[in-house]
């Protein structure tokens, strides 16, 4: 596991990307992100999908 953003996803209706981003210490969150450069997280965890 590699810090930073992996395992992109595009939404279905391509308006959003789901990914996850990890740290030096390995731990990880889910995020999201908007086509402006918005982003959240989503949850804890690793593995993001639609």
């Amino acid at each position: 596991m590699s810090p930073g953003a992996s395992e992109a996803s595009w939404s279905p209706d391509k308006k959003y990307i789901v990914f996850q981003s990890c740290g030096l210490a390995g731990s990880c969150n889910i995020m999201i992100a908007d086509k402006t450069g918005k982003m959240a997280v989503l949850t804890d965890g690793m593995q993001p999908d639609w």
